[in-house]
């Protein structure tokens, strides 16, 4: 039997995960799933469930589902669960368990999306469960390569450190073996002991083996060291996992995802969405609507961070809600429809936003939902004795709507660079962490700048400092912490034609966490053309200071920095929101500097965008930027332009739950590729139902 060709547009989700679902219904599961035009499935193959004991291996169950899919034209997407380790792995290795803080290792326990125990699995920084989970990745790829149902591997669900028993990731891993890869991971960045306790003001090591890892974080190199460290070390793992797959296997392609949460939890589980893509073929995210709420941009700043994250190469929506979630923490007291339920009109939506953002294959968490566990009942758009339902009515429409529209080339062509682009930096989330104790400051900056522009019409994308030179305007939120190397490209990249747009206190600390008054004074002016005269760092009482620009209000909050100008223009002052020291004082600077300019604000327009929205100040500083929104649609419509292989289509979204009537004005002429269009006399007419988009192919 020959392996069909891998589709344009994969389409599906997670079927099997021991033991759900029945073994009784998977044949005719499968069949469906064919029927309504689903072309991928897949399945969390337990390590501890194949590997029940040592040398023993029973893949039986497994291979029946690669069969199925084989016999059923389906293709197999192989998720690789090392976090679920065998018992007696553990109980081989107990100093491999991941250790919390407070000095307690973990003990095997089950998933909260699966009953088979051995959950989170042991540390890879153990030579021993390396060398057995090594033997798993190797053992799985060897059985599956040649099979004709196999589609892809996918390596570390959600590209992040596995919650643990204890705590939250953040409280892990203080394992000895992970205290051993610590240090040399410090021997490598300091050469030698005396040069680290010289930075880290700790003058009473006499050997390496002293050093261990902060058990609290504060904002002090030692801290930041860790958190850097952490990072690292999960995207090493992470690579290792596709570099043994590969070579067992060089042919199959291996996939990932994140949850698109970098700007949230990169510092908290090491979610660095543009590393962890680097180390595989394609990369997607998570998006559920019940965790994050129905706001469409909060939708699609999920999409663009993962775009722009995945650097050109295919990305996915890896888990797309097709059904409700019952009460979990982060729902006690939303209402129903705020995620908690899922209309059919709900899920064609979010499908058609995530592929307007260029999103090339679409997942749901399961087909059908769990029988047992805390998430029983939930996720998957068939109901729990995998018959149809009314939402998996609308998934079979949207599967067979994408083969048909395959002809057109509309899957070939990507969004085109975003308007501008929010820098993302590492440095400034971790500063967050290690003083406030949360990265939420620092997320809801960033967040809600992108609310703020795409509420204004605009495309903004997501960029660590490497993807600088692709844009001329930059957005910078809660830049407080900017590594000194930063600091210089940022003067050098204004100074060639970039237009820089900043919160307040850009690079007041260094990433070793140092104030550096004189280097600070000095950059404030080259770049910003301004002099500090205030400072607070009151978040608690600042949370809802404002300032005033040409008669337009904007909130912003957290930390308060006010200027003298020195070669800038003063653009706006504090308002009587930002307390008796800072009211009146200058607010908002522009400058030039070079072919480029500045704009520094001395509060966070984010944070406050993030928790109002309607913020002017976003239309405003890209108007002063010298932008203008691509298309003029009445909110909360929004467009993306996708262009390839010479085509460009555009997509008209509409989140509302009511039709909407649009004129957009175009040069040339189009072809519809979805929804009620007409094209004629240098416009663009449509007719926007209701959760729904419209799409045509424009024609020069």
């Amino acid at each position: 039997m020959s392996r069909p060709a891998r589709p344009t547009f994969p389409y599906g989700a997670v079927y099997y995960r021991r033991s759900n679902p029945p073994e009784k219904d998977w044949e005719r599961d499968y069949a469906q799933a064919t029927k309504d035009g689903w072309t991928v499935f897949r399945h969390w193959t337990l390590w501890s469930a194949v590997n029940p004991a040592p040398g023993v291996w029973d893949w039986s169950k497994y291979d029946r589902q690669l069969d199925l899919a084989a016999e059923h034209g389906l293709l197999t997407i192989v998720q690789e669960k090392l976090t679920s380790a065998p018992i007696w792995a553990w109980e081989r290795y107990p100093e491999a368990r991941l250790v919390h803080r407070n000095g307690r290792p973990d003990e095997p326990q089950m998933s909260g999306s699966c009953s088979s125990g051995g959950f989170p699995g042991l540390t890879l920084n153990h030579s021993g469960a390396r060398d057995l989970a090594c033997e798993f990745l190797t053992r799985l790829a060897e059985r599956y390569r040649d099979h004709p149902g196999l589609g892809y591997y996918d390596i570390v669900n959600e590209a992040k450190f596995p919650q643990n028993q204890w705590g939250k990731q953040v409280d892990y891993d203080f394992s000895e073996p992970t205290h051993e890869a610590f240090r040399a991971w410090l021997k490598a960045k300091y050469g030698s002991l005396e040069s680290l306790c010289e930075a880290w003001c700790q003058f009473g090591y006499t050997d390496w083996a002293q050093v261990r890892a902060p058990m609290k974080l504060a904002f002090y190199t030692q801290s930041l060291d860790w958190l850097r460290f952490r990072v690292d070390n999960i995207v090493e793992q992470m690579a290792w996992r596709a570099e043994t797959l590969r070579a067992a296997d060089p042919n199959t392609p291996i996939t990932s995802h994140g949850q698109a949460q970098a700007l949230q939890t990169l510092s908290l589980a090491g979610s660095h969405d543009w590393r962890s893509a680097e180390t595989v073929d394609s990369y997607g995210f998570t998006y559920v609507q019940s965790r994050h709420g129905v706001e469409p941009w909060m939708h699609m700043h999920a999409v663009d961070l993962s775009r722009s994250a995945s650097r050109g190469k295919p990305f996915w929506h890896a888990e797309h809600q097709g059904g409700p979630v019952w009460m979990r923490d982060f729902q006690i007291g939303r209402p129903r429809d705020d995620g908690r339920l899922r209309h059919p009109e709900d899920i064609r939506l979010s499908n058609l936003m995530s592929m307007a953002g260029g999103t090339r294959g679409i997942m749901f968490p399961r087909m059908r939902p769990l029988l047992s566990g805390p998430l029983f009942g939930t996720l998957g758009p068939y109901g729990n004795d995998g018959g149809p339902t009314d939402r998996s009515a609308i998934t079979a429409e949207m599967a067979h709507w994408v083969k048909e529209v395959e002809s057109t080339g509309l899957w070939d062509a990507r969004p085109v660079r975003g308007d501008l682009a929010i820098l993302a930096v590492e440095e400034s989330q971790h500063q967050a962490l290690a003083m406030h104790g949360s990265t939420d400051f620092y997320a809801k900056s960033a967040r809600g700048a992108y609310r703020g522009f795409h509420e204004a019409g605009y495309q903004p994308d997501f960029i660590i400092p490497d993807q600088m030179d692709d844009h001329v305007t930059i957005y910078l939120p809660f830049p407080a912490t900017l590594p000194i190397a930063l600091r210089r490209r940022l003067v050098d990249w204004v100074a060639t034609g970039g237009t820089l747009i900043s919160e307040g206190f850009p690079g007041y600390f260094t990433e070793e966490g140092w104030v550096t008054p004189e280097e600070t004074a000095e950059w404030l002016q080259t770049l910003f053309g301004v002099r500090q005269v205030h400072e607070e760092f009151f978040a608690d009482i600042a949370d809802d200071v404002a300032f005033d620009w040409s008669g337009k209000v904007t909130r912003g909050g957290l930390y308060t920095q006010a200027f003298e100008t020195e070669g800038a223009d003063v653009l706006g002052h504090y308002t009587e929101s930002a307390g008796p020291y800072a009211r009146g004082l200058a607010a908002l600077a522009g400058h030039q500097h070079g072919k480029g300019r500045t704009l520094l604000c001395g509060t966070h327009p984010g944070y406050g965008a993030y928790k109002r929205g309607g913020s002017a100040f976003f239309a405003q500083a890209a108007a002063w930027a010298g932008l203008a929104p691509p298309y003029a649609l009445p909110a909360p419509c929004f467009a993306r332009l996708c262009e390839g292989n010479g085509r460009r289509f555009l997509w008209l979204v509409n989140p509302s739950r009511g039709p909407i009537e649009i004129d957009v004005p175009l040069d040339g002429s189009g072809s519809v590729v979805r929804g009620e269009v007409a094209v004629e006399g240098g416009a663009l007419r449509a007719r926007l139902d209701g959760r729904d988009a419209a799409i045509v192919q424009l024609i020069d």
